[in-house]
């Protein structure tokens, strides 16, 4: 069987054309590029790349080794920031509460401080408090989030293993239907996004991708795998979009009875749920194809790619496999008179968040709101501090104050139903916990002080309110556990979720961070529109048709939830 390997290269320039105007609310930023420099537009995809300097507070500016420029074109990649002080230092990215946004880090370290032993160099990204990744070389990682605030801090952490540092930060927010298994309670990196066909490109992004995603060219070629092209126009599901110049290439079993497999092993990702995105267009429609899709030899799915129309099929949960060695099996079924076919794939790694957002939701103005700081000295200290003590419970603290309090929440010391609690010192010395309330924590600011002062989180009775008891089935990413079970099942899940996302989404506990009216009608209004598709079209499964099948959490459904 064939062994997947992933090829990745930074020739951006070799892949890309001029193009007309990017989407407005892209936001690119070249990391330690001057001020007076900023605003300029890269050449080949149209972008505007903007200073770091609004976004960060921190770190120092530098520039790559002259000797390593001729190998980056990209002049955007030739600069960058580095972070020698402090353990964790942030980006605050502007975002939308609600709307799911893709965010890219890339990383080119060109020997900018001389230091031969770079190669050793690692650190971790985080998004808000929950880890991300790792980042060990010269790469690019990308995450999905949905906002939980109207902005959200990306982190570069110190792990003791050299100065962390980047070269791009880039956000770009998604359509409200797409990667719909991303909510604000959980996050997704990209593992692989790759063109499995041969479409004559290292890699592809913007303006072909939509969303400005990087997709990568397989570095692979097996012999029993054979190449197909068209260069008919295939149509695209209006969500799951793949750029035409890879939805027309794709790869065929050499033989009938030929199964089309894609392996690989992976240890670091025996802890972590992944999902999977395989996309489809068939180039003939004289002959079936047909096949049964496997991930990891589970129970197989029957499929047959659309003709010249681009379809996806999904894992509707989180797959793992525990020995760490994953397979995707596409198997011929004795009807089939074509052998397997596939043309690109995408794999997402979980982000679980361990703890909640615990960021304020307006940060991201140069004046951030005043926090309450919660004091709490050990016993055997409060008599020395009694006045202390007296001082601070009248004092507010900024955002920044509190930064510096907690040496930037580097020491979590709790956890509350609020959010977590952090070590701290004041200027004194004098030892204090502080607690952050979350602006996704579902009580109020009465409950929240309530539960500074007695040092207990709130009790709810029998199985709680009707919001916790969906929030905890929505990690699961099975519809079938949160619709009323009278449905049967009939309803196009698409839909469905779409109910579901936008009701939560009046829930939040800050009212101007809750959805107009208008808003809500029109996401129900589309919900409607999904459900009537479904009905005229009679059967499940089509993404022409914009209608769903997911079968469980371990096999694999059509089309976008």
């Amino acid at each position: 069987m064939a062994h997947l390997v992933f090829f990745a290269a930074f020739v951006l320039n070799a892949a890309l054309h001029a193009v007309g105007q990017p989407p407005a609310d892209f936001l690119s930023i070249d990391c330690g590029l001057e001020a007076n420099y900023s605003g300029y537009k890269d050449p080949n995809t149209g972008i505007v790349y903007v200073s770091d300097e609004p976004y960060v507070d921190s770190g120092e500016n530098h520039r790559i080794a002259a000797d390593q420029e001729s190998r980056w074109s990209d002049t955007n990649l030739r600069t960058l920031r580095s972070f020698p002080s402090g353990v964790r230092n942030c980006y605050s990215l502007p975002t939308r509460t609600g709307t799911r946004y893709l965010v890219r880090l890339s990383f080119v370290h060109g020997n900018y401080d001389g230091d031969a032993g770079w190669t050793t160099l690692r650190f971790d990204l985080y998004l808000g408090v929950n880890r991300w990744a790792t980042v060990e070389k010269d790469y690019d990682h990308e995450a999905v989030f949905m906002a939980w605030a109207s902005w959200a801090p990306v982190c570069l952490v110190n792990t003791g293993s050299g100065t962390p540092f980047v070269s791009l930060v880039e956000l770009r927010p998604l359509d409200d239907a797409l990667y719909q298994s991303v909510m604000a309670n959980q996050s997704m990196a990209r593992y692989v996004r790759c063109s499995i066909g041969d479409n004559k490109k290292v890699i592809t992004r913007y303006p072909d991708d939509q969303y400005d995603r990087y997709w990568w060219q397989l570095g692979y070629t097996s012999p029993t795998w054979k190449n197909l092209s068209t260069v008919s126009a295939i149509k695209q599901d209006s969500i799951y979009t793949v750029p035409s110049t890879i939805i027309q290439t794709a790869v065929e079993a050499v033989g009938n009875n030929t199964m089309l497999n894609i392996t690989w092993q992976d240890t670091t990702t025996r802890g972590y749920g992944l999902k999977f995105f395989m996309y489809f267009a068939d180039f003939q429609n004289s002959q079936l194809r047909q096949f049964n899709v496997s991930l990891n030899d589970v129970e197989p799915y029957q499929y047959s790619p659309p003709y010249l129309t681009s379809d996806v099929l999904y894992n509707s949960g989180w797959s793992t496999a525990t020995d760490g060695n994953y397979n995707i099996s596409l198997v011929p079924t004795a009807a089939s008179k074509l052998p397997p076919m596939i043309n690109a794939l995408e794999i997402y790694t979980l982000i679980p968040h361990h703890s909640p957002m615990t960021f304020p939701a307006d940060y991201a103005t140069k004046d951030p709101p005043r926090d309450k700081l919660e004091l709490e000295n050990a016993p055997e200290r409060r008599q020395n501090h009694g006045d202390v003590l007296q001082i601070v419970e009248n004092r507010q603290f900024t955002y920044n104050e509190l930064e510096k309090v907690t040496n930037k929440f580097e020491r979590p010391i709790g956890q509350g139903g609020f959010g977590p609690v952090y070590y701290g010192r004041l200027e004194d010395n004098t030892e204090v916990a502080v607690k952050i309330r979350s602006e996704l924590s579902s009580h109020g600011l009465d409950e929240f002080f309530a539960e500074i002062a007695t040092g207990e989180s709130p009790i709810l009775p029998g199985q709680g309110h009707i919001v916790q008891r969906v929030k905890k089935k929505i990690v699961a990413g099975n519809i079938i556990l949160i619709a009323d079970a009278r449905f049967g099942g009939a309803y196009d899940v698409s839909s469905m979720w779409k109910v579901v996302d936008t009701a939560l989404l009046c829930t939040t506990d800050v009212a101007d961070q809750r959805p107009t009216m208008a808003f809500v009608a029109a996401q129900l209004k589309k919900s409607l529109a999904l459900e009537e598709a479904r009905e005229d079209s009679g059967f499940m499964g089509s993404t022409s048709t914009v209608s769903d099948n997911t079968l469980s959490s371990s096999t694999f459904g059509p089309s976008a939830r």
